[in-house]
């Protein structure tokens, strides 16, 4: 565990957590270019330089059944707007539970080695990883080390949202 650095535009509540939802779950994928050039501008501002961008995989199953990864649609977008490749550096080699229904401690487990690098992708690379909502880094920690085995030099990550600490615990309002 090293300390990864991490951007996040909003907190996870009120009308950014519904536009997410819609994003998501809603069919809604013309957000993401709204989400990504707003990534774009926080990773120039808060990050160090990338040479690719990557997105936190779906299973085969959840990407079917709703028809596109949210993630990897923001992460194209704010590629295009950073000026840098994007390639699907990761897949995801099981098909877990959720991690929105699960609580602080399952959600590590739930994800310890899920996730597998992609050929050499990101061998060399300074990757930059994008998710949609981070709650407890569980996800975004599994994919860094899952890029990092796979030769990254160094990895950097930015999210849409980040669910308030207070919040983690709970069971989720869905």
């Amino acid at each position: 565990g090293q300390n990864i650095p991490c951007a996040v535009l909003y907190p996870y509540e009120g009308r950014v957590r519904d536009s997410i939802l819609r994003f998501k779950f809603g069919g809604r994928r013309q957000y993401a270019e709204f989400y990504g050039e707003r990534l774009a501008r926080a990773v120039r501002r808060e990050l160090p330089p990338a040479g690719l961008v990557t997105a936190v995989p779906l299973s085969e199953r959840r990407r079917r059944e709703r028809g596109y990864n949210q993630s990897e649609l923001v992460a194209r977008r704010a590629a295009a707007a950073l000026g840098l490749p994007y390639a699907a550096c990761l897949k995801k080699a099981a098909d877990n539970r959720p991690q929105h229904l699960l609580g602080r401690e399952e959600r590590a487990r739930n994800v310890r080695g899920v996730y597998r690098p992609l050929g050499g992708c990101a061998a060399g690379k300074q990757v930059l990883l994008i998710d949609d909502i981070v709650t407890t880094g569980a996800t975004l920690a599994a994919c860094c080390e899952a890029l990092l085995a796979g030769g990254a030099a160094s990895v950097a990550c930015a999210a849409v949202a980040r669910t308030p600490e207070e919040r983690v615990e709970k069971q989720p309002a869905m």
